[in-house]
């Protein structure tokens, strides 16, 4: 995600294990036409939630077909070009979420059934892909501003529709059944320059990777989320809430690709709460 505060050859980024998925485009912020990669099925109406009974032969799967996907080593590439060019933009540092534990993490907000989840700052798409694999969803969307990381991530989706479990099962035929439709779009989640750029206020659930956000960042997200409609839910990593609006539904750790993090789920409960995410961005810039 666009920081808008450029750094120069002498500054470090904020790198930590495990860290954020938020990245920035060197040359113009982040802005850019989105470019979308699309497996549509059918609809679904109920709304019970569904947890992934039969899908760990699904996430075998998809675990298998990152092996050759290393998201880290983009990350890098991408952050030395941007050096080499004098520039670098704060919010970039980059993890990856362990996509077994992502699954568990995610019954903490229990997907229902034809609900959209949303992955903002979704990378190689591991956690998008996982949410749909698991889910009979309507909609699984990530936005990744890094145009590397989108194609990485559509590469995978579309290894993934087509490889098959031991007993024969594919992610397209999970796809297929539970009506869901995949999206990946490479882009700026806040530039409001796109349709799906309107994604806090359609989402059911929300994931993003917010410990290494700077303060621009949480400003931005926290004017995102209070647009989030009453009765959806959102995972953050590192920093809780401080908003009445979220009311928390469980924490604890998320195993990634390199360490863990801490997590909080949360439900909304009244309308607002812009305060939710930019208060931690206060609070960071009084220390």
């Amino acid at each position: 995600m666009p920081s808008g505060r450029k750094r120069t050859r002498k500054d470090k980024s904020s790198d930590a294990t495990g860290a954020s998925r938020q990245r920035t485009d060197g040359a113009d912020g982040g802005g850019g036409a989105a470019a979308a990669a699309t497996a549509t099925k059918g609809g679904a109406d109920a709304d019970e939630a569904e947890g992934p009974s039969s899908s760990t032969p699904l996430l075998g799967l998809l675990t298998r077909c990152f092996t050759e996907v290393d998201g880290y080593r983009i990350a890098r590439e991408v952050r030395a070009k941007q050096r080499r060019a004098g520039v670098f933009l704060e919010g970039i540092t980059y993890g990856e979420v362990d996509i077994g534990d992502f699954a568990r993490v995610l019954q903490t907000v229990g997907p229902a059934r034809g609900e959209t989840f949303v992955d903002v700052g979704s990378g190689t798409g591991k956690a998008v892909l996982c949410a749909a694999a698991c889910h009979p969803l309507r909609l699984a969307r990530g936005i990744e501003i890094l145009p590397e990381l989108h194609a990485a991530a559509s590469e995978a989706l579309g290894v993934a529709r087509a490889e098959k479990t031991a007993g024969g099962a594919t992610l397209g035929a999970a796809l297929a059944d539970g009506g869901t439709e995949v999206e990946l779009h490479c882009g700026d989640a806040f530039a409001q320059d796109e349709p799906w750029t309107a994604w806090a206020a359609t989402a059911d659930v929300v994931f993003a990777t917010t410990t290494c956000f700077t303060d621009e960042l949480h400003a931005k997200f926290g004017a995102a989320v209070a647009e989030m409609r009453v009765g959806s839910r959102l995972i953050v990593t590192t920093q809780a809430l401080t908003s009445d609006a979220f009311v928390l539904l469980g924490e604890g750790r998320l195993r990634c690709a390199k360490g863990s993090l801490a997590y909080f789920a949360y439900r909304k409960v009244r309308e607002g709460g812009g305060g939710a995410a930019a208060a931690a961005a206060a609070a960071a810039s009084a220390d």
